[in-house]
């Protein structure tokens, strides 16, 4: 079979299933975000980081200053990493980390550490999207609609 049309049949099939998952979703009575209760951020359970976020959930989340519980920055993608990615760019004074032979970068986690060091002053919240583009149109549309300070508006939905 040609190279190029198996590529194409295959982003056929996913597509399709793509729009399958989004019109049940569609479908829903309870088609609103459902957000978490803000926490800290920079919680220890049994001496380790810990979020409470349940292992590969996608979704959108919010970093939110707690003295004026303004949410500083929306992020997206598979939760509990991410956080965890701002967690260690900010206890390194926010700059990148190399990590195992891998640079890893926080803008927002270097906004963080610039704007307030006091890790106690820092939350966040989350909310669960099942489908990867969806939760990327869901963080586009938040940080346009929210500009919240740390994200950069040419950034939203990348």
């Amino acid at each position: 079979m040609n190279i190029l049309q198996e590529a194409i049949n295959n982003q056929f099939q996913y597509l399709s299933e793509q729009i399958g998952r989004l019109k049940e979703l569609n479908n829903r009575e309870d088609n609103d975000l459902v957000w978490s209760e803000p926490k800290k951020l920079f919680k220890k359970k049994n001496g380790r980081m810990f979020t409470g976020v349940p292992t590969n959930t996608i979704g959108v989340y919010r970093i939110i200053y707690e003295p004026t519980m303004e949410t500083m920055s929306i992020g997206v993608g598979t939760i509990s990493p991410r956080l965890s990615v701002h967690k260690r760019m900010f206890i390194n004074k926010g700059k990148t980390k190399i990590h195992n032979g891998t640079c890893t970068k926080s803008p927002t986690a270097n906004h963080m550490y610039n704007y307030d060091r006091h890790r106690g002053h820092w939350l966040f919240s989350w909310c669960e999207i099942k489908n990867r583009s969806l939760a990327d149109e869901v963080e586009r549309l938040l940080i346009l609609t929210e500009q919240p300070e740390f994200n950069n508006l040419s950034m939203a939905g990348k």
